[in-house]
């Protein structure tokens, strides 16, 4: 891995299905192995739902509000650059990205990325959770916060190439 700068990256969707569900939030904490580089998060307003107060999900996390994927998605493009993708079981958020840019058409980024529960399989007995994750790197769970999951992420990452 030649690139070294990372992005742990969390989203929240509306449902379980990426053909028919679709992404309300996007959390990512920017970081190298040295430091913290930048914060993004954002929430995609629901075409289905009444809009919900910023304040009772986030506390006083600074959020920007999008009424469509594609113009968070310009954003979030800007904030992820060429760094690798970090992500705990990875695979649905990519496939919810894929569905989300077909269907808006938007071309995927390519950024790689790494799984995290894949980490934690091959390297603590098939313990792979986020919670078996807390407990094992006795990790606080923030779950006020936004980037509580993706903190959690970041972590699981930083102590397994340490």
């Amino acid at each position: 891995m030649q690139n070294n700068n990372y992005i742990a990256i969390d989203i929240k969707t509306s449902g379980r299905d990426p053909y028919s569900d679709y992404i309300k939030m996007i959390s990512a904490v920017k970081f190298t192995s040295a430091a913290e580089k930048g914060r993004f998060s954002c929430t995609i307003e629901s075409r289905e739902l009444p809009v919900i107060d910023q304040k009772i999900i986030m506390g006083t996390q600074k959020t920007k509000k999008f009424f469509s994927f594609r113009s968070a998605y310009s954003d979030f493009l800007k904030f992820i650059g060429d760094a690798n993708l970090i992500s705990h079981f990875s695979y649905p958020d990519r496939v919810f990205f894929e569905n989300e840019c077909a269907r808006n058409h938007l071309i995927m980024f390519s950024n790689e990325w790494i799984d995290t529960q894949e980490i934690m399989l091959g390297q603590h007995n098939g313990r792979s959770k986020m919670s078996d994750a807390i407990e094992i790197f006795g990790l606080k769970a923030n779950t006020r916060s936004i980037f509580s999951d993706v903190e959690i992420t970041k972590n699981i990452f930083m102590r397994s190439i340490h």
